[in-house]
């Protein structure tokens, strides 16, 4: 058995969860800006 293991490098870059919000935020804001421009139209 061998118990000296090295721990795991961080990852690089912004977390997981952090990538999804953005996107879904993204989204929300699109569909919203899409709707007042089909709105005022």
């Amino acid at each position: 058995m061998r118990r000296d293991r090295r721990p795991e490098p961080p990852e690089k870059g912004a977390p997981k969860w952090m990538v999804t919000f953005s996107d879904l935020v993204t989204l929300i804001l699109v569909i919203f800006y899409s709707t007042i421009l089909y709105v005022s139209n």
